[in-house]
């Protein structure tokens, strides 16, 4: 016998279960923006890509973007939403718990 569906609504009424807001900071994604990206280093055309946890509705945190060019955000063959996150952090050899902390730090959070 299968899942049953569940609407994320019926969740959240649930009691006791509350829908997590996510952190959002336009000034943090400003700042990823003027970054190189983090696979080739042009600083033309850099987005600002989510790619932290995220799932169910819930958008990844502004805090766990990543500075990528449009190429390798999402327009490239080997981009991260053609290969998905594990398959282009292995290719282009990224440790991003690593890129994530350097950029907190020199931004200041």
């Amino acid at each position: 016998m299968g899942a049953l569906p569940i609407s994320m609504s019926a969740i959240t009424a649930l009691p006791g279960l509350q829908k997590r807001k996510t952190p959002r900071s336009p000034k943090y994604l400003k700042f990823l923006r003027l970054q190189p990206c983090a696979v080739c280093r042009t600083t033309r055309g850099v987005e600002a890509a989510h790619t932290g946890p995220h799932g169910m509705g819930l958008k990844a945190s502004d805090l766990d973007a990543t500075p990528l060019c449009a190429e390798h955000h999402r327009l490239g063959p080997d981009s991260y939403h053609r290969l998905g996150e594990r398959r282009f952090l292995a290719l282009h050899e990224i440790d991003l718990m690593a890129l994530r902390g350097n950029l907190r730090r020199r931004y200041g959070a």
